[in-house]
């Protein structure tokens, strides 16, 4: 599960759209709850990693559009290792590394190195044995092929594969006959 966020971190006084990976416990806690509803249709829960860095970086682009006085960056969750060392900016506009960057090279480098991770991590996913979806957290099995060690995702890729196996088994009763 990956949460999108905005946020105004307290001490530093940025603006940041904050992507956590682990779900909403583990976003920052200064989040803003924004009044136009068509950025807030764009914050969220996601279980596709990839979809949750499209919709902040879309997010990101658009707010920063809306307060053109602040800097809006994109940010990572405390448990979110996506760029080494640094989940966040300090006041300083320095990474946690102790690089500087400018508005134009921050945005493009987190974006950039953002996409990058969310197709590792998405490549790094459990999937469905059927249809390779990514499993959901209550997946599917079938306890009737013990020498199998297959997930579902949905109880209808579990039904289709058990379907399978017993028309190949009756194929392979009728061949040995």
């Amino acid at each position: 599960m990956y949460q999108v966020t905005c946020q105004h971190y307290y001490y530093s006084g940025l603006y940041a759209v904050e992507i956590a990976k682990g779900g909403i416990d583990y976003s920052g806690c200064d989040m803003l709850i924004l009044s136009d509803k068509s950025l807030m249709r764009l914050t969220g829960s996601f279980d596709d990693p990839r979809e949750a860095v499209n919709s902040a970086i879309k997010l990101q682009e658009l707010w920063q559009k809306s307060k053109s006085n602040d800097v809006i960056w994109l940010s990572y969750g405390c448990n979110l290792d996506m760029i080494e060392g640094a989940c966040c900016i300090n006041d300083d506009g320095y990474a946690d590394g102790g690089e500087a960057y400018s508005k134009d090279e921050m945005i493009a480098i987190n974006q950039t190195e953002a996409t990058e991770w969310a197709e590792k991590e998405y490549q790094s996913l459990e999937k469905c044995s059927r249809c390779q979806e990514i499993l959901p957290e209550d997946y599917y099995t079938l306890p009737d092929f013990d020498c199998f060690d297959e997930k579902f995702c949905s109880e209808y890729c579990a039904d289709e594969t058990y379907a399978f196996y017993m028309q190949n088994d009756e194929l392979e009763e009728v061949e040995d006959e």
